[in-house]
């Protein structure tokens, strides 16, 4: 089982200490990128020292984890609200789609580093397990509640289509972002087309 951080705070004053210590080490990322992100770095611009960020993090990768975590649990919750309940229709789900990734762009941009978090999150083998872990567990969700629309589909095949158009989905935000959001409107549109023919193909 992975752990994230080695002490949960509790007490307002440690809560503060490491809420500053992730803030920092955002920070750090967009101004100078992974290769000036160390505990030290991090430690020094939250106006902290060395130990404070040990007492939490074993690393930097166990602090990103904690900061793409909490951006994947964001996006995840979005769907929830945005996505479900999911409609029969291939144009209604599109449209849900659609609605979707515009909102799931907004919230990323909002969120410090996201851009270098979704890079990293591909990159880094620790990061890689907690991406793979929420996306799996996002489409199985996906998956129970759009069975009822393709009871001809098989529990596998329905799974492996829903995880296919997860991974469509979540390439197209970053593409988005590697290119500047360039022709964004189009290119959300076709994304929604193609995540929801990826799900209701004909056939086995």
């Amino acid at each position: 089982m992975n752990r994230t951080v080695l002490t949960t705070p509790v007490q307002p004053r440690a809560k503060q200490t490491y809420e500053a210590l992730l803030k920092a080490a955002q920070e750090i990322l967009v101004e100078d990128g992974y290769d000036a992100l160390n505990s030290n770095a991090i430690a020094e611009r939250a106006g902290l020292t060395p130990p404070s960020f040990y007492r939490y993090f074993s690393d930097k990768h166990m602090l990103l984890a904690v900061l793409a975590q909490r951006l994947l649990d964001a996006q995840d919750e979005l769907a929830e609200t945005e996505l479900l309940p999911v409609t029969p229709t291939f144009d209604g789900a599109v449209d849900a789609v659609e609605r979707l990734l515009t909102a799931d762009i907004e919230l990323t941009r909002s969120f410090a580093a996201a851009r270098e978090l979704l890079v990293l999150m591909r990159a880094l083998p620790e990061l890689r397990e907690v991406r793979l872990a929420t996306h799996e567990r996002s489409a199985r969700l996906l998956a129970e509640a759009t069975r009822e629309f393709y009871p001809h589909l098989s529990r596998t095949v329905l799974n492996t289509r829903v995880r296919l158009a997860s991974e469509l989905y979540f390439s197209t935000l970053e593409m988005l972002f590697d290119t500047e959001f360039r022709n964004r409107p189009e290119i959300v549109r076709r994304a929604a087309i193609a995540i929801q023919a990826a799900i209701s193909m004909p056939g086995e």
